[in-house]
């Protein structure tokens, strides 16, 4: 059987955490591996010829926008966002978004509003920009009407004023909006820990009254497992509360410790003791139970209630890597740190990912040249996809090879045999693997799955990594315990 290097996997998880913003921790490739982007002139050409060479493109695209900045930085948060209460900089900073995106739809030449599939507000908190003069000012050279889904992203502070959203009803968009409130706890204790407003049990009820008098369409809470000062009883006792609600849409994941949020700084915070493990494990598993006994469906990612999944028009729409068959999508990266696809650029299909520097950022927009830094082209985007969709699958713990099968016709066992004896002889042996029929579990596989997913890289990108480590980070200290109960894999 052929040799894997856990040592190797251990170093990637470490340099991804300290390397990238992306919150989609089953990146792959890496980003610390990806090439400058040095083509600005081929991107500009590649646009101006989409309608034309290739209408399927054309037809299939979706934007994402970073804004980048919050009225204050989570102590839990690793996304790109600082901290800002300058209005100045807010408004300056929604300028270039715009400007950044009519360059995107002016290269293409359309000679009427750019045709979207969905367009996603990330950040930062988004909602503490002007939305109002944003959406109005792109709805000049994009058709927003045409578009299947608007994501926005928020926290509950951030919609106290009751005008806030309203605009969307004005452009007879609020039907299609995704609204995701970032509440995270309603522990007052633990949001002043995480240096979090701290009041948003009592302000709930006022900003979901606002968000159903301007008839969103579908909004839903994100809740964190494992939050500074958390206990088990502590989040149980917020779940409970929003299922008492009938919230429509809950989203459950977990705070990593990692080196790019507050508590990373200080080294000693990093780390997370058995207790905190155990919780974390109670935690998943109960919350579960709770929401699947109350009539809530997992969809992969949210948790969505049953009647109102009836009554929705729900889609999750990924926007990271949304290979697909029938030809992929153009995602249009919008704003420092966001990341895109292009179809079949110079060739290949491309990922990219803007500049995660400010000030380059300004520069770069205001003499009229994209934020794009770096790429990587997919020579081979079927197995790619195969790679990705099985480092994916050890995220969750539970693998069907009938899905795989009847997606790609094969066998992924056979197609990839040292791989998954490899996993199967080290789980086996921690008691953590258990095989029926075509199901794969890999049991109680929380955080030493970000570890062994890098069995499933190729063999080029291995190499590629162990050459970018030995030459850039070979004096880092490895050091991964702020993983939970990641010990027992490595």
């Amino acid at each position: 059987m052929k040799k894997f290097d856990l040592d190797l996997f251990k170093k990637i998880t470490f340099i991804h955490f300290l390397t990238d913003y992306n919150s989609n921790d089953f990146i792959y490739p890496p980003l610390f591996i990806w090439d400058n982007f040095n083509e600005d002139a081929k991107l500009k050409n590649y646009l101006e010829h989409i309608k034309e060479k290739n209408l399927k493109i054309a037809k299939n695209i979706n934007i994402y926008a970073h804004f980048p900045f919050c009225k204050y930085k989570c102590a839990f948060c690793r996304q790109f966002c600082f901290a800002c209460q300058d209005s100045k900089l807010y408004d300056e900073y929604l300028e270039l978004l715009i400007k950044e995106l009519k360059m995107w739809a002016g290269a293409m030449e359309a000679r009427e509003k750019l045709k979207i599939r969905s367009i996603y507000l990330g950040g930062g908190t988004p909602t503490n920009f002007d939305l109002k003069k944003f959406f109005y000012a792109v709805s000049e050279f994009i058709d927003l009407k045409n578009a299947e889904q608007i994501d926005i992203e928020s926290t509950l502070d951030a919609l106290l004023d009751p005008q806030k959203l309203t605009f969307l009803k004005e452009l007879n968009l609020n039907q299609k909006v995704r609204l995701m409130v970032g509440a995270q706890s309603f522990d007052e204790g633990v949001l002043r820990e995480c240096n979090r407003y701290p009041h948003q049990r009592r302000i709930y009820r006022r900003v979901i009254k606002n968000i159903r008098k301007i008839g969103i369409r579908e909004w839903g809470i994100d809740l964190m497992i494992g939050l500074p000062g958390q206990s088990k009883e502590s989040f149980i006792k917020d779940l409970k509360f929003l299922v008492k609600e009938r919230v429509e849409i809950i989203h459950v994941y977990i705070f990593l410790k990692t080196p790019l949020t507050i508590y990373g700084i200080e080294k000693e915070k990093i780390k997370i003791s058995a207790r905190e493990r155990k919780g974390i494990r109670e935690s998943i598993i109960l919350a579960g139970k709770i929401l699947f006994e109350n009539n809530y469906q997992h969809t992969g990612g949210d948790w969505i209630s049953n009647e109102s999944r009836k009554l929705l028009n729900y889609q999750q729409l990924h926007l990271s890597f949304p290979f697909k068959k029938g030809g992929n999508p153009l995602n249009i990266p919008v704003g420092p740190s966001a990341r895109g696809v292009l179809p079949i650029f110079c060739g290949f299909d491309t990922i990219i990912q803007n500049t995660n520097n400010l000030d380059i950022y300004r520069q770069k927009i205001l003499n009229n040249k994209f934020a794009v830094d770096w790429a990587w082209k997919i020579r081979n985007p079927v197995l790619f996809e195969k790679r990705k969709g099985l480092i994916r699958a050890l995220r969750y713990g539970h693998f069907d090879k009938k899905h795989y099968i009847r997606r790609y016709g094969t066998d992924p066992e056979k197609e990839f045999p040292q791989e998954f004896e490899f996993l199967e002889k080290i789980l086996t042996g921690l008691g953590k693997f258990e095989r029926k029929g075509d199901i794969l579990k890999f049991k109680e596989n929380i955080g030493g799955y970000l570890v062994l997913s890098k069995v499933f890289y190729s063999p080029k990108i291995l190499r590629k990594c162990r050459a970018v480590i030995e030459k850039k980070y070979k004096n880092l200290d490895f050091d991964l315990s702020f993983l939970p109960h990641n010990e027992d894999f490595i």
